[in-house]
């Protein structure tokens, strides 16, 4: 019994102090980041945008720069931190067309990484910023309501344009099935359409369907869109007769991974571990 005691007593010590070392490993890092309100849709002033700071962990530490666009961040640990701007408030991207942006990383061709030495700040950092146009994309999708399972009119189908980087925007057709959406930046784009309600592809067997990508196979609809924009795009369907029911995504995956206990909670817990021990062996 005394043994495990001893034994709780050491690994509570080697704890505190593998805890109190990492501590001591927080940096400082401030700066600023270009803001011209005239480049944003809906943002003015940079208090209104996010900083991210993304550990070697995928531990996400998160500060609002002051309307001069200053910011001081304290980061818990030594490594390589990727950093991302964001409105605060993501409908500021969604009221203007054909406007030009200030868009922040990730772009999806970079990111942003400041190396962080353990016990030494950084003063004076700039995030820069890239101006890219918001280029529209138009045109329609074919609709046979036949062919899906309860879907009786194309308003019912969501339209997704996903980026490289993982950045989604997403719109309804019209009756019509033309649609048009602002898509963040150039590039390459991947399409996702998918009944607005999923419960729409699980309620019959045997029926054929218009799978849209990425079906079954994973197949991918993608185009390359240039500053301009595309028009009379026409996102193609594949008819499938099935016995079973197609497998659809549920969601668009999201994309920022839950941050980790920060290091003062869990400094709490190994104190108190590192009491409990001590105070049993003093009963002895």
């Amino acid at each position: 019994m005394r043994k495990l005691q001893l034994c709780l007593l050491m690994t509570a010590i080697m704890l505190v102090g593998a805890l109190a070392s990492n501590a001591y490993a927080q940096a400082i890092v401030s700066g600023s980041i270009p803001f011209d309100p005239d480049n944003l849709n809906g943002v003015k002033s940079a208090a209104n945008l996010t900083i991210y700071a993304i550990g070697p962990g995928g531990a996400e530490i998160k500060v609002n720069p002051d309307a001069y666009g200053n910011f001081s961040m304290i980061l818990p640990g030594n490594g390589t931190y990727s950093f991302r701007v964001e409105p605060s408030k993501l409908d500021y991207l969604n009221k203007t067309t054909n406007a030009s942006y200030s868009i922040f990383y990730p772009d999806g061709t970079a990111n942003v990484f400041i190396k962080v030495v353990p016990d030494q700040g950084l003063k004076n950092v700039t995030i820069p910023a890239m101006k890219v146009a918001y280029p529209t994309i138009s045109g329609t999708i074919p609709f046979d309501p036949g062919n899906y399972n309860n879907v009786t009119s194309v308003t019912d189908l969501t339209i997704y344009a996903i980026n490289e980087s993982g950045f989604s925007v997403r719109t309804n057709p019209n009756p019509d099935g033309t649609f048009s959406m602002d898509v963040v930046g150039s590039g390459k784009y991947s399409f996702r359409v998918i009944p607005s309600r999923l419960d729409y592809v699980d309620k019959s067997t045997d029926m054929a369907y218009s799978i849209q990508y990425p079906d079954a196979t994973n197949n991918k609809f993608t185009v390359n869109v240039p500053d301009e924009g595309i028009k009379n795009l026409t996102i193609k369907t594949w008819k499938v007769m099935t016995g079973v029911p197609t497998a659809t995504p549920t969601a668009i995956p999201a994309g920022t991974p839950t941050p980790k206990p920060s290091p003062g909670f869990t400094m709490l817990a190994a104190l108190a571990m590192l009491g409990a021990a001590v105070a049993t062996m003093k009963k002895l």
